[in-house]
């Protein structure tokens, strides 16, 4: 058996020392690392994806209704047209995901991250937003009817055309926030645009 180079020893030492790889193939799981996979128009209902990281995947027309995505990595992860209808998102960390007529409906957001997301055009009525954060997220003409809004900071969000019809707003920021008719909130914006 021949010695080991030190080149062969430090191509496998650099080789051990890379982070895994995502495993596309792997199956829908907690933790799973999904990072960078396209899994267009899969059926993941009720999927526990807790933990997981979808970083980048491209779940565009995803069936993730009730889906258990708590912790989850979604950041720049593209879920335009997917269906998340009550799943549970709490602290999931979705800056700038692509959520393009996304259907949120009844979906808990509780502490999530929405950074530089992009709603545009998104269903969300009923989600539970309490404490996520929303800073420069785009919610133009999203459907926030009975969304809770409570303590989520909105600070730059576009909100122009979106329907709040019954949106709890308590102690939300919404400073520098562009309001629903087009004008821009000022700094002690707190619940309400001012």
């Amino acid at each position: 058996m021949k010695p080991l180079t030190f080149f062969t020893a430090a191509a496998l030492s650099l080789t051990l020392a890379l982070p895994a790889k995502a495993a596309c193939d792997d199956p829908a799981g907690p933790n799973v690392n999904w990072s960078g996979c396209s899994t267009q128009m899969a059926d993941l209902y009720e999927a526990d994806l807790s933990g997981a990281d979808l970083s980048d995947a491209d779940l565009e027309s995803a069936t993730l209704s009730g889906a258990k995505l708590s912790g989850a990595n979604l950041t720049f992860a593209k879920l335009m047209f997917a269906n998340l209808s009550g799943a549970n998102l709490t602290g999931a960390d979705l800056t700038n995901a692509y959520l393009f007529k996304a259907n949120l409906d009844g979906a808990n957001l509780t502490d999530a991250k929405l950074i530089y997301v992009n709603l545009t055009d998104a269903e969300l009525a009923g989600v539970d937003l309490s404490n996520a954060d929303l800073t420069d997220a785009n919610l133009d003409t999203a459907y926030m009817a009975r969304a809770n809004l409570s303590g989520a900071n909105l600070t730059r969000a576009n909100l122009h055309s979106a329907h709040l019809d019954g949106a709890n707003l308590s102690g939300a920021v919404l400073t520098d926030a562009i309001w629903t008719d087009g004008r821009q909130c000022g700094e002690a914006s707190i619940g309400v645009c001012k």
